[in-house]
């Protein structure tokens, strides 16, 4: 009796721990996590988490061939669903420069293949003004991106771009939309909260007192160049209350239009006029001295002999002709000095001193033949003295 007991305690053992090998099996075999939602296998508990767990990244898309975001290449299948803001789509509608929000998970060669993908239109409906490259949409500021100037007023957009700390969205794509579309997407707050254990997020990040947060993620590991003014891109691991950035990229902050200069009045010219002398003109004009006449000269005396002796008779003298002075020339009448009547404005007057006129260059008058002077008179010879008689002896 006693054995029949024993063997009975051992069944319920052997029952239980068969069930327990069982539930194991069970569990390590399923391909998915027990309640989950396809982001990876080994799921325990029913709460949708795999152990290996997804990526998150909120940027543009850069390219194809897959999808590019972030400078990841992200696989997706052509019949994954795409979110819009209004609808839903097909990847065939994603084009380069829209703003996505993609889940991926990596498969067993660790290639990151697409979960879900949404696309976000910061802003869609009416083009109301526009000044420069900045416009209105919507009542909503858009800075336009480079060479964007297809669209006219009235005209329905759809702005992909990134929200800034000062309500202006920074456009990276702009495409026409039906009238029916009309809506404005705010920022995602804490998206893929739960669901990843990395995150690649690009956006600008915003001041909140002491915190400093990026799609309602307070970041920790901030360094001290981070602005809110300049995109960044990082890359960071969350825990239960932030994001640790591991590693931030900031791109150039946007070039402000730069508003004209105020004109300015010219300012005015001095000019400093130095004083020159006046020339002084002569009002009247030397005239040439007369030439003074040549001096007459005396008529020689003859010479009377001693008494009783003839004189010779003397030669006939030539009497010269006196020189006749011819007038002098009229003097030329004194020229009266006119000013000249001038077209220039009275400043013009005042800053070029009075030129004096010069003076009309009278000709020269010409002096007169020089009068040869007449042959001088030869002087008669002297008689020569008769010899004075020997005086008789006493």
């Amino acid at each position: 009796m006693t054995r029949v007991k024993v063997q009975n305690r051992r069944k319920p053992v052997v029952v239980a721990v068969l069930a327990l090998l069982a539930m194991l099996v069970f569990i390590f075999a399923r391909p998915g996590g027990v309640g989950g939602t396809g982001i990876d296998g080994g799921g325990v508990g029913g709460t949708g988490i795999g152990t290996n767990m997804g990526t998150g990244f909120i940027g543009t898309i850069d390219g194809f061939g897959s999808i590019i975001v972030n400078g990841q290449h992200i696989g997706y299948g052509e019949d994954l669903p795409v979110r819009f803001n209004t609808h839903t789509g097909t990847t065939a509608d994603l084009k380069l420069g829209q703003i996505v929000q993609v889940l991926a998970t990596a498969d067993t060669s660790g290639a990151l293949q697409a979960v879900n993908i949404r696309v976000y239109h910061a802003v869609i409906g009416p083009l109301e003004a526009v000044d420069g490259n900045i416009a209105t949409i919507s009542s909503q500021t858009v800075r336009l991106p480079d060479g964007f100037d297809t669209a006219k007023l009235g005209d329905t957009l759809a702005v992909s771009g990134f929200w800034q700390p000062d309500a202006l969205i920074l456009a990276t794509r702009i495409d026409p939309a039906s009238a029916a579309m009309t809506s404005t997407a705010a920022l995602p707050n804490r998206p893929f909260d739960g669901q990843t254990t990395i995150l690649s997020l690009s956006g600008f990040v915003q001041r909140d007192g002491s915190e400093t947060k990026l799609y309602g993620y307070p970041l920790t590991n901030v360094p001290h160049t981070l602005s809110p003014k300049r995109l960044v891109t990082i890359t960071a691991r969350p825990d239960k209350t932030a994001l640790q950035i591991q590693t931030l990229v900031q791109e150039p902050a946007p070039q402000e239009p730069t508003p004209p200069a105020p004109l300015q009045q010219p300012r005015p010219i001095k000019q400093d006029i130095e004083e020159k002398p006046t020339l002084t003109v002569p009002t009247q004009i030397p005239v040439p001295a007369p030439i003074p006449e040549p001096p007459t000269l005396p008529e020689p005396q003859p010479t009377q002999p001693p008494e009783g002796q003839q004189t010779p008779p003397a030669p006939p003298t030539a009497t010269p002709e006196r020189l006749s002075t011819p007038d002098a020339p009229e003097r030329a009448a004194p020229q009266d000095r006119t000013e000249e009547p001038t077209d220039a404005p009275p400043s013009a007057i005042e800053r070029a001193p009075t030129e004096a006129q010069q003076p009309e260059r009278v000709e020269r008058v010409e002096r007169p033949e020089r009068v040869e002077r007449p042959e001088r008179v030869e002087r008669p010879a002297r008689p020569e003295r008769p010899e004075r008689p020997e005086r008789p002896r006493r």
